[in-house]
């Protein structure tokens, strides 16, 4: 666990330099668009049409006595747990300030890195039960 940690950290650095370009900001829910995406899906026994649903939530803050409000549109598994009225936090890029996002530590995270830590920790859990195992 601790090589874990002592390869988890340069990733760590670097997630927090890349949040050092947002600001943050308490925001609340006002509505959530709940939309139905037609997507083409390919499976086991042949392909064919669904519909996904996303949830897109209104989200309202306050910058600079600036009354805000956005509509997250991308897509964002935690978004059908948001009720009206929820408090969340706000991301907004200090670059482009009309770029603005529910802020969550999932969603900061790309697919590729979460496989690269899971794999990571799985070889390391791996190698200290295989370890403990022949002692």
């Amino acid at each position: 666990m601790i090589i874990l940690g002592a390869l988890l950290v340069p990733f760590f650095f670097y997630k927090n330099d890349e949040l050092k370009k947002y600001n943050f900001f308490e925001g609340k829910v006002i509505s959530i668009d709940v939309t139905h995406i037609k997507a083409k899906r390919r499976g086991r026994f042949g392909g064919g049409r669904a519909y996904e649903e996303r949830y897109q939530p209104t989200v309202q803050y306050i910058r600079n006595n600036d009354t805000i409000v956005f509509t997250e549109n991308r897509s964002n598994f935690f978004a059908k747990f948001y009720d009206i009225g929820d408090s969340v936090e706000v991301a907004q890029e200090k670059e482009r300030i009309w770029n603005a996002r529910i802020y969550s530590v999932w969603y900061f995270l790309n697919t590729y890195e979460i496989l690269i830590i899971l794999l990571i920790w799985g070889i390391l859990y791996g190698f200290v039960i295989f370890i403990t195992k022949k002692q």
